[in-house]
């Protein structure tokens, strides 16, 4: 096939809005031998300075591919194992459940089921051996969201711990063992951790919007070196493009990140290997990364059977993710043969609903399950979408008002929703009255809510999404809507998503 230029995708960087959405967006295809790389924009906006492809960007959790890689070498050189409880590794571990290190595993840290929280703070203060520092001072107090080995949940926490073991083993810094494992042997020239080493390359700063709607330059830049291993790293797109081609072209790492390990429950066959996101594009194995910290967003995904892939660099993402996702589906509609067979249409409606009521989830809020004559639907948060099967257990949920989302009900009685977890609840939470005291703007790391209350209608709405959703009331502390579930602490900090902590301004 002939290598597509980039105008075959002019519709797609028009809907960007480099400039205005993002200050600046970096393209890289790679198939075969050929490589092509688009780069739009500016650094930092208004500074007359364009990127290019050694242009650095922070990758967010495009990283636990670094960190995952390491590990898998470090297992095939028999320094680790996989299936060895972390005790034997390190025996003075503690947690907040008893015996739970001689449970615990690499595999279940690196495929997000030890049963730990997400967690991530940008504002930490730097000291010495800060990963080994924040383990021992942090994971005493963690709470398990599930039994450890029972349930996907993604976790910061947990691969970070798994990074803390390959160092405390090695006896080498976790930043060193990425260099010397990842970033060499992959050609990667100008990836690191380090800030102050980011400055002496180009380098794309985040930014944010203003309340009047303008782009500014996000400051300070955030460093939170005992959590590097989960999302931290700075790489260019010829960074990442060194780095998709050594992965597709090491099979005995790449073979065992992505063998899946968690099904998701997706339309789109979405499953969670080691490090490694997985999902179906009509048909084709895609693997891969998405990232996302302090505003920025990369992509990078590959299809080792076609030798392609395809990486996505922008340095404020929170307006574009649906568009940079529907573009990476366009470029693999235009690159990847589409008479594989599988579609996504849904089936007749012949299986019936594993099961029905009430389920909380931290990142999606409150979900209804309901049968009726028509087969089911959900009702999240008001929005009501019908429900039809598409395989055993996976119901696509659809509303003509709204995008569809993926309804997949887990063995353990738990619901997933587009793949986030949903406790199930014994009953709905019939409380109404919220304290006025609480409403009002609170802002964090991820983002700023503004919480507030009209007649007897409470909504949320998010800085990022710029758009407005209904909430619903659990407790006197506690409210939940589309954007997660949202607690207030005794200092009158709110706790977002069971993991985000915002601050009223």
């Amino acid at each position: 096939m002939a290598y597509n230029p980039f105008s075959a995708f002019a519709t797609w960087l028009e809907k960007l809005e480099v400039g205005r959405k993002t200050p600046a967006f970096g393209l890289a295809i790679v198939q075969g031998d050929a490589v092509a790389t688009l780069c739009l924009g500016e650094a930092a906006l208004g500074a007359g300075c364009s990127i290019h492809p050694d242009t650095l960007f922070r990758v967010g959790s495009v990283t636990k591919l670094f960190t995952s890689a390491l590990i898998i070498q470090l297992v095939e050189q028999g320094v680790l194992d996989l299936d060895v409880p972390i005790a034997a590794y390190a025996p003075d571990l503690r947690f907040s459940q008893p015996q739970v290190a001689e449970q615990m595993t690499l595999r279940m840290l690196l495929s997000h089921t030890a049963g730990l929280p997400t967690g991530l703070s940008y504002r930490v203060h730097h000291v010495p051996n800060a990963l080994a520092a924040y383990i021992e001072r942090d994971f005493p107090n963690l709470p398990f969201v599930a039994p450890i080995g029972t349930l996907h949940y993604y976790s910061n926490h947990g691969i970070n711990l798994a990074a803390y073991i390959a160092q405390r083993v090695t006896q080498t810094p976790y930043e060193q063992l990425v260099h010397h494992w990842v970033f060499r042997p992959a050609g990667m020239k100008t990836a690191t951790f380090d800030p102050l080493q980011a400055m002496t390359y180009p380098l794309a700063l985040a930014h944010d919007y203003e309340a009047n709607g303008s782009l500014i330059v996000r400051r300070p830049f955030h460093d939170n070196p005992a959590m590097r291993p989960c999302g931290f790293a700075l790489a260019s797109l010829n960074d990442l493009v060194a780095f998709a081609r050594w992965w597709m072209q090491t099979p005995s790492v790449f073979t065992v990140m992505t063998q899946a390990h968690a099904d998701l429950l997706t339309y789109d066959h979405a499953a969670y290997g080691l490090g490694t996101r997985l999902y179906r594009h009509h048909g084709i194995e895609i693997a891969g990364h998405t990232g996302a910290i302090d505003k920025y967003g990369a992509q990078l995904w590959c299809v080792p059977e076609h030798q392609l892939a395809v990486v996505m660099l922008c340095n404020y993402a929170p307006p574009n993710w649906d568009t940079m996702k529907a573009f990476c589906h366009a470029i693999f509609d235009a690159y990847l043969p589409t008479d594989v067979g599988m579609t996504n249409t849904p089936r007749p409606a012949t299986h019936t609903l594993p099961q029905t009521g009430f389920y909380l989830g931290d990142e999606v809020g409150l979900v209804s399950v309901q049968a009726d004559e028509q087969g089911g639907y959900i009702d999240w948060h008001q929005a009501i979408y019908r429900l039809r099967p598409l395989r055993e257990n996976v119901f696509i949920a659809q509303n003509e008002a709204l995008a569809p989302v993926s309804v997949g009900f887990e063995e353990n009685g738990w619901l997933r929703l587009n793949g986030s977890p949903c406790r199930p609840l014994s009953a709905l939470p019939e409380y109404s009255d919220f304290p006025a005291a609480r409403y009002g703007v609170y802002h964090g790391d991820l983002d700023a809510l503004a919480i507030q209350q009209e007649g007897e209608v409470i909504t949320v709405y998010s800085h990022d999404e710029q758009a407005e959703v209904l909430a619903s009331v659990l407790d006197d502390r506690t409210i939940a809507c589309p954007y997660g579930l949202l607690e207030w602490l005794d200092d009158d900090t709110v706790r977002w998503a069971n993991a985000y902590i915002l601050r009223r301004i």
